[in-house]
Formats: C-alpha cells, structure tokens, sequence
C-alpha cells in the first residue's frame, strides 16, 4: 500500500513522516481488509481527516466553505508578496 502512494501522503503528497497512520476509510465496515479501502497519511492529516469528517457528513458544503477560505487566504497571501 504505501508503495503504492511512493511512501507520501495521500492528501499533501508530502513524504510520509514517521507515526504515519494506516487510515481505513469504511469506518463501518473496520474488519474488511479490502486495499482499496486505505490510505496512508501522516498523523496530523490524519487527525485533520477524521476532525473535518465530523462536520463533512452531517453537511457536505462545509467543504466548498473551507475551500473558499482557503483561496481566499492564498489571494491574500499573494497580494502582500507584491
């Protein structure tokens, strides 16, 4: 699995630090050890995934709003470089 990803992480596509997490993505299934089920992320994505989840699946435009401040803070970030 991990050589599958080249040893990064699946969401940055940052090299794997160590403490990285095995992340299985079919919470209600936990037992099915299906490879396409998993990701390998490093330990603060991983949190991240599982802190954003919360919100993702009660309400799945949270993301378009995060994405939103998001490029909103990557505009700004640009416009001081100038």
């Amino acid at each position: 699995m991990k050589n599958l990803q080249n040893g990064n992480d699946y969401i940055s596509g940052m090299k794997l630090p160590k403490g990285a997490n095995l992340h299985h993505m079919d919470e209600a299934n936990y037992t099915d050890l299906n490879p396409d089920k998993f990701v390998f992320l490093g330990r603060e994505m991983h949190k991240t995934v599982h802190f954003l989840y919360r919100y993702f699946r009660k309400d799945r435009t949270c993301i378009d709003r995060l994405v939103f401040v998001l490029e909103k803070m990557k505009k700004y970030e640009e416009e001081s470089e100038k």
